[in-house]
């Protein structure tokens, strides 16, 4: 130790005697000073180096990695810098030289973790785009739908949505396919894992529970497939074929249709509703529209269709009338008080009204004695209108 610190003050004497001289000289060439060349051994505490050529470039970045000398050293770089350019007093910092890399395969050196960084921060960062992207959920619901289906011409337009015909691809099978905004869509309650289904979707699904159990018996139509795109809600439903609706299938008739015949709909109508009812059910926008009539048979048979105002309570929550205006019930229009149940008495009574008479129903028109029930009627068909268009909802 005694050795190194008498060396360490002589170079540092030399330094300072000599510095005159070292200003006053013009700086080397760098390339001068890497010249590869051996040393000897500068202290007696570590092995000889070799030194190697170095870019530049490189000069200030491999000063900016030496670690700090201690105290003694730090001295004698000061004083070696303020005799040295500041370009050379960089390369002879008396700090670790940089040492020959040392092989540890003999196929390559093993890269650093600095290294492989750097090579990483080269590729540009790209979007992640997984498979259970919303994105990625859209378009491979909108591919499967385009896969299994194909949509054909436009059969109607209502206020929730269209209905287009088409086909199921591999069997030929007649569908009806529904396109819902999403904006149109009235949602159900969020569940325990905070999912949502629409409220028809939902009324639908339910009803499938029962309808294996009435197969080819079952009123409400089937829903086949259902597609949540970003925009909208894509429903593919049963289409039975031969079919219209209610008012086409008055319309045709030319003159309204005789009780019997209306019986035999009105009947299938009131069992579809008390169904529905019985599994809390409420469908809140009957009307002729609403009733397909299958007429591929001698006695037609009544298919319900359009679930998108349904909801599974008879009180609404918000106190808002769903359905079509025409066929408000009397109570919301005098005290604008909603029940389902009751309301759904009253468009059973609208429905059999118009197939009976010429024209149109109307509420509004009805609770100000502007549509009157036929005189023509018979008695009991009379007395079972005037029960379900009461005004008093407790007693329909």
């Amino acid at each position: 130790m005694d050795h190194y610190s008498a060396h360490s003050s002589a170079h540092a004497a030399a330094l300072e005697t000599d510095s005159e001289k070292y200003l006053g000289m013009a700086p080397w060439p760098v390339s001068n000073l890497l010249k590869s060349t051996k040393r000897k051994a500068v202290s007696d505490y570590e092995a000889p180096r070799k030194r190697i050529k170095i870019s530049e470039e490189e000069i200030h970045l491999r000063y900016d990695q030496i670690k700090r000398p201690n105290a003694l050293k730090r001295r004698l770089r000061d004083e070696s810098e303020k005799a040295l350019s500041p370009e050379i007093g960089n390369v002879f910092s008396d700090d670790k030289l940089p040492r020959k890399r040392t092989r540890i395969s003999e196929e390559e050196t093993l890269p650093t973790k600095h290294q492989i960084q750097v090579k990483l921060d080269r590729f540009p960062k790209r979007e992640s785009k997984s498979l259970f992207s919303p994105r990625s959920a859209w378009a491979l619901a909108k591919s499967l739908f385009k896969t299994k289906y194909k949509q054909q011409d436009q059969l109607g337009e209502g206020g929730c949505g269209s209905v287009y015909g088409g086909y199921r691809r591999f069997d030929k099978l007649p569908v009806a396919i529904k396109h819902v905004p999403k904006k149109n869509v009235v949602w159900t309650d969020a569940d325990e894992n905070g999912r949502q289904l629409s409220t028809e979707v939902a009324a639908m699904l339910k009803l499938e529970i029962e309808r294996d159990r009435s197969i080819g018996r079952s009123a409400p139509i089937s829903l086949l497939d259902w597609y949540d795109l970003k925009k909208e809600l894509i429903l593919v439903l049963e289409r039975p074929v031969p079919a219209v609706d209610l008012s086409k299938y008055i319309e045709k008739n030319k003159k309204p249709l005789d009780e019997n015949q209306a019986k035999i709909i009105i009947k299938q109508l009131v069992h579809a509703a008390k169904h529905l009812e019985d599994n809390k059910i409420f469908h809140r926008d009957i009307k002729p529209q609403n009733i397909l009539i299958e007429t591929g048979s001698e006695m037609p048979r009544l298919r319900l269709i359009d679930f998108g105002l349904s909801c599974f309570t008879d009180q609404t929550s918000d106190g808002c009338f769903y359905g079509t205006e025409r066929f408000v019930p009397a109570e919301w229009l005098s005290e604008g008080v909603y029940n389902a149940g009751p309301a759904t008495v009253w468009q059973v009574g609208a429905v059999l009204y118009e197939t009976l008479h010429k024209k149109e129903f109307n509420s509004v028109k009805f609770v100000k004695n502007k549509r009157t029930i036929s005189k023509r009627l018979s008695r009991d068909c009379r007395s079972f209108l005037k029960r379900c268009l009461t005004k008093n909802s407790g007693c329909r």
